[in-house]
């Protein structure tokens, strides 16, 4: 069944993979950003796609998110609209609680009198209270920073609003660590790829902190899966179901390159807090995707140093 969906953050990392996924599926999507983060020059190769519309809103304005939802009148909403940076949440709370909070309740507002047949909401794996073993979608929940904390919030919010619109599917997607092209955050891949434009030597701060690294295009397949898959409301891990360390990535960014990388400890870099492991259990997630797959995180990072200019040294070949 082709839909019309409102993709909030749609100019985003996660957000643009997604929106190809929705257009090669059939649907018509409607990008909402304010591109505070998101560019529309990551739109560009989409501008003339008949299906396509872009709208410029900011979730925090409730009048304005309200008009450009009414006119619309989605079928099928992802909101993946959200501050994700754990540095610059802890550095500004207020603003990440305005937009993954707020902004989350003004667009379920909106959505009341639209009804949408389903609501997919991006939350994250950081929700959980830190473990040494693979999260299942059932463990406890005890978020240790503010992002987190603002992603439990909206979880909860579109529980309330499960309730409230019962004739509406609430579907949570808990993301694990997103990797591929053109990251619009200085997260540890990114981080990475420049330091290795500039030279061999690396210098990164936590090295031994495990996760679970999902490919955007991953993620876009799954969202999309989602998006159409089994009705009810249900929350699921979305990631590979292993975890990696950042020297495992240096070691296979080396190999794809030819190049002698090494680590050099930047104290600068080190965070005061940081959870040892973050690792999804992907049992669920199989079972409502019969069929779904997710590239190794060698496959990732050479699909990745590939998409940003980088010559491999090494024929890609699956870990």
């Amino acid at each position: 069944m082709n839909e019309k969906v409102l993709v909030t953050g749609g100019a985003g990392f996660i957000g643009v993979p997604t929106v190809e996924r929705l257009l090669s599926a059939g649907h018509e999507v409607v990008v909402v950003d304010n591109f505070s983060v998101g560019s529309r020059d990551r739109l560009a190769h989409l501008t003339d796609h008949p299906r396509l519309e872009v709208a410029e809103v900011d979730l925090r304005d409730a009048h304005a998110t309200g008009r450009i939802v009414c006119e619309i009148g989605p079928t099928c909403v992802v909101h993946l609209a959200a501050h994700h940076f754990i540095p610059y949440c802890k550095a500004h709370p207020a603003d990440t609680i305005a937009v993954n909070v707020s902004g989350t309740q003004n667009l379920l507002d909106a959505l009341v009198p639209v009804t949408p047949r389903r609501i997919l909401f991006a939350s994250t794996a950081d929700v959980y209270k830190p473990a040494p073993v693979a999260h299942f979608e059932g463990d406890q929940t005890d978020p240790d920073n503010i992002y987190g904390m603002s992603k439990l919030m909206g979880e909860k919010l579109m529980r309330f609003h499960a309730d409230r619109c019962p004739q509406t599917d609430t579907v949570v997607m808990r993301f694990f660590n997103a990797i591929g092209p053109f990251e619009t955050n200085p997260h540890l891949v990114p981080d990475i790829l420049d330091y290795v434009r500039a030279g061999d030597e690396l210098p990164l701060g936590n090295t031994d902190t495990r996760r679970d690294y999902i490919h955007t295009d991953d993620m876009a397949d799954a969202i999309a899966g989602l998006a159409s898959g089994p009705s009810g409301s249900f929350l699921v891990n979305v990631g590979t179901g292993v975890s990696w360390d950042a020297k495992d990535i240096v070691h296979f960014i080396g190999q794809l390159l030819d190049r002698d990388l090494s680590i050099v400890t930047d104290p600068a870099k080190v965070r005061a807090s940081d959870r040892p492991n973050l690792q999804a259990s992907v049992r669920l997630l199989e079972t409502l995707l019969p069929g779904f797959r997710t590239k190794s995180l060698r496959e990732s990072l050479a699909c990745t140093l590939e998409a940003e200019g980088f010559a491999l040294g090494h024929s890609l070949v699956s870990y």
